[in-house]
């Protein structure tokens, strides 16, 4: 990523963060934010002007989760690709990490396909030229299918049983080339959830653009808002997250 797609990035994540946790948040170095309970390292494992990995890590105790995730942004110039790309990490994994945080605000919409792991997940939302008709369909075939019931399986297959939680993302629609499908398990793409993905009856879009994605698997009972869960402190966060 460039040095002023990840300054800018790096500006929004703070002041949002600051809002939606009441926590103070302070910038440690280049693409390490730090605060109480979190933190997020920005990296860029693919090399692209526009595109970033961000590792979400919460404190739990003596525990830590990490959420995964990935965006990239368009737009005219370096500024505006960040907002872009905020926005995508933002209306889908975020919200999944805030309803774990806060179970009763519900924005997700929740599943139990994957025997020992509760899912929530974002909406779908267009990237890119993601938009249109023929996207419109498309989010109305995804919604109605459900890719994390549809690929479940091959998800499972690849889960770690000590990890607190796991980040699934989710992408469908036209690369340019042709048919663009891509399922990532905490950052990494999974092959063969990918492939299932990609074998599903959903129809190519013939512009380009994607819909994307994200579920949050935890395990029962592992909520920040859990009494037991929380370090001293967490309280007020979580608190401060349901106003």
């Amino acid at each position: 990523m460039t040095p002023r797609f990840q300054y800018a990035l790096q500006t929004q994540l703070v002041h949002f963060l600051r809002g939606e946790t009441g926590e103070v948040w302070t910038l440690l170095g280049e693409g390490l934010l730090v605060s109480e309970h979190m933190s997020i390292l920005l990296t860029d494992a693919e090399d692209r002007d526009y595109h970033v990995d961000i590792g979400l890590a919460i404190r739990l105790g003596k525990k830590r989760a990490i959420v995964w995730d990935c965006t990239s942004g368009i737009g005219l110039t370096d500024e505006l690709c960040a907002t872009d790309a905020f926005e995508g990490w933002r209306r889908t994994s975020w919200t999944t990490v805030r309803e774990w945080f806060d179970p009763n605000d519900r924005r997700t919409y929740h599943s139990d396909d994957i025997p020992g792991w509760h899912a929530m997940c974002s909406d779908f939302i267009g990237r890119g030229q993601g938009d249109g008709a023929e996207y419109d369909a498309l989010k109305s075939w995804l919604r109605a299918h459900g890719p994390l019931s549809a690929v479940a399986n091959e998800i499972a297959a690849e889960l770690s049983g000590d990890a607190v939680v796991h980040g699934i993302k989710f992408m469908a629609g036209n690369n340019g080339a042709g048919r663009l499908a891509e399922v990532r398990i905490d950052g990494d793409r999974s092959e063969r959830a990918t492939r299932a993905l990609d074998n599903l009856g959903w129809v190519t879009p013939s512009q380009p653009g994607f819909i994307r994605c994200y579920a949050l698997l935890s395990r029962p009972g592992s909520s920040p808002a859990s009494k037991h869960q929380q370090p001293s402190g967490w309280r007020r966060l979580v608190d401060r997250i349901k106003e």
